[in-house]
This record gives C-alpha cells, structure tokens and sequence, in this order.
C-alpha cells in the first residue's frame, strides 16, 4: 500500500499522565489500545482517517480499526474506514465503541463489505486472553 503510514501520531506513554493533563477521552482509549495491541500504522488521507490497521503478513490479511469511545455513532464517524475499506479491497473493519455491538453490512457495485462494531471491554477481553 502505497498510502499506509508508520505510526507517527502522538499517544501518551502513560494515561494517568494523560489523564493528569486533561487529554480527551478518545485519545485515552486510543493510547490504551495502543499498549494492549501489536498496530504499527495508521491511514490519512485528506480529512478520512483510520486509527489502526493490523496487518497479518503471514495470512495476508489487513484488518482497519476505528476507534470511536462513544455510546452512539454518527454516520461520518464511519467515513475514514469505509474510505479504507473501498481504497485497499478490504472486506472487513472494526469499529471499536464504549458499548455497541452490532455487525453492518453494506454492498456497492454488487461487493460486500462488513463493520463490526465491538465494545471495548470485550476487545480487550478478546484480545488479552493467555
């Protein structure tokens, strides 16, 4: 991908020093994810944006990641991923909320593509197990 980026964006080190600072909540979660995940890149293009994509090169699979710590979710906070998800012919993303859980499917030009919107606390259940 020729428009993928390293993980340049800033995320606090620790979120009690955030926290201390009066960082906005989105980006607390965002660094919390972060040190609980393995993400190296980010997507940007104009105003679009995704927090993460997680690339499994051994399966070749790309997964986006928004990050969105909200009890409901407008319709423009799905832009950057659905920009993604068109650009780079990926078929899923994840939509990481405070509370939701749902799967969203939608088709263009007769292909399919999914959003699943998972709660936090069960990503990090998912994501954290031994």
């Amino acid at each position: 991908m020729t428009s993928e980026k390293k993980s340049k964006k800033f995320y606090p080190a620790s979120t009690a020093l955030a926290s201390l600072y009066d960082a906005e909540y989105g980006k607390l979660i965002e660094s919390i994810i972060l040190q609980n995940s393995h993400f190296k890149f980010f997507y940007r293009k104009g105003e679009k944006e995704v927090d993460f994509i997680d690339v499994d090169e051994e399966k070749k699979v790309v997964l986006p990641i928004e990050v969105k710590a909200r009890k409901t979710i407008e319709k423009d906070a799905k832009k950057g991923l659905i920009d993604f998800m068109k650009r780079f012919k990926v078929k899923e993303g994840i939509m990481i909320t405070e509370d939701q859980e749902s799967m969203e499917r939608f088709s263009w030009f007769g292909e399919t593509r999914n959003i699943k919107y998972i709660p936090l606390w069960k990503w990090f259940f998912r994501n954290n197990k031994n």
